[in-house]
């Protein structure tokens, strides 16, 4: 089924309002009243909308203060319904109530090993926090030699400690022989539904999406028939370029690994009638031309409904998707705002995806054309 999106609203780009232009977003969560929180990391605020795209206020702003942050990353609504917003070291989550007060923070507990988990993505179901972390111990690199990681998907209570693991993979890493490699990442590949079972695509290449129930039992698994996408040459050299953008971001003599094929799994999208769409690798760069991509959609069951090539302004090689309730909210220029940030702006190999500041455009994803 092709799907024609209708555009609620668009904010940014080169909006002549101040309180529209955005630095660096990196993150976006809509709350039960329809309010669309957006983080900009360069800008160091959370600006916050309406449902119809109307400004309403800042959240926080940068310093060491209570109520203050430096490279915020995320924002989720907690199960408490509080603003929450996850920043770099030291390690916490700060609340904040829906018109901006704060209530507070909480600092992220250290494990059993003593080491204190990197939250790197949130969402929330009933009254958990789901969360996708880094665990490595002497994550600073304090000693040399090799040890093992572990990327892992779980649920926290409201002190933040771990009370379900849903999955983990554990990955040695030698800093004496530091590695570069796409393999272990689950970011984006991993989502929670509205009926509380957490979704996640468990290998780095074949097709294949696991479901846990929130208390951790296994429920069923997803998987199809598909033939593995091989990049181009063009394409590996851009995987290359961009792990070698930041010359900070990789200890000395980084050897870098790049995959001759696609994942087959790029991202779950868990939407609230229950159903799971999951964008492949051919349906993001294979797709249409004017379309967001082809997306697998599969029902309530687990069972293969059929595609759906989603036709409006967006280009998932390039822009960022989060899929809210009924609306998909697409944050332009995604990729070459991040290049240009961690490269300090002295790295342009992206400067040319864009050619306009960042925008967020809302689309309805309830109406079909």
């Amino acid at each position: 089924m092709t799907v024609e999106l209708d555009e609620v609203w668009r904010i940014g780009g080169n909006s002549s309002d101040d309180r529209q232009f955005f630095g660096v977003i990196v993150d976006l969560d809509v709350d039960d009243g329809g309010f669309v929180h957006v983080v900009d990391q360069q800008l160091i605020r959370i600006s916050v909308f309406a449902s119809d795209g109307s400004f309403v206020r800042l959240i926080g702003g940068e310093g060491d203060g209570p109520g203050e942050f430096r490279r915020p990353y995320r924002v989720f609504v907690s199960p408490a319904d509080e603003v929450c917003v996850l920043s770099g070291s030291p390690r916490r989550v700060q609340r904040f109530s829906h018109t901006g007060e704060y209530r507070g923070d909480v600092a992220i507990p250290a494990d059993d090993a003593g080491v204190v988990p990197v939250l790197m993505d949130v969402a929330c179901t009933g009254d958990h926090v789901i969360a996708l972390s880094y665990i490595k111990p002497n994550s600073e690199f304090v000693l040399p030699g090799a040890r093992e990681a572990t990327h892992v998907i779980h649920a926290l209570d409201d002190r933040y400690q771990e009370t379900v693991r849903y999955h983990d993979l554990k990955v040695t890493e030698d800093d004496s022989k530091p590695v570069w490699s796409k393999r272990p990442a689950l970011a984006g590949r991993w989502d929670v539904g509205a009926d509380g079972q957490i979704h996640v695509a468990t290998d780095f290449l074949d097709y294949r999406v696991a479901s846990f129930l929130p208390n951790g039992a296994a429920g069923r698994v997803i998987t199809r028939e598909y033939q593995h996408r091989r990049r181009s040459a063009a394409e590996k050299r851009a995987v290359h370029e961009w792990a070698t953008l930041n010359p900070n971001g990789n200890l000395p003599g980084t050897e870098v690994v790049i995959e001759d094929f696609d994942k087959d799994v790029m991202s779950l999208h868990a939407r609230d009638d229950g159903t799971l769409w999951v964008l492949t690798s051919r349906g993001m760069y294979d797709r249409p031309v004017g379309s967001f991509g082809v997306f697998d959609v599969f029902g309530r069951d687990g069972e293969y409904v059929g595609q759906r090539v989603l036709l409006g302004e967006g280009d998932p090689t390039r822009d960022r998707y989060f899929f809210k309730g009924d609306r998909l909210y697409v944050v332009t220029c995604f990729t070459a705002a991040i290049a240009t940030m961690v490269s300090d702006g002295n790295d342009n190999r992206f400067s040319d995806a864009c050619d306009e500041p960042m925008s967020v455009i809302c689309y309805d994803l309830s109406t079909k054309r």
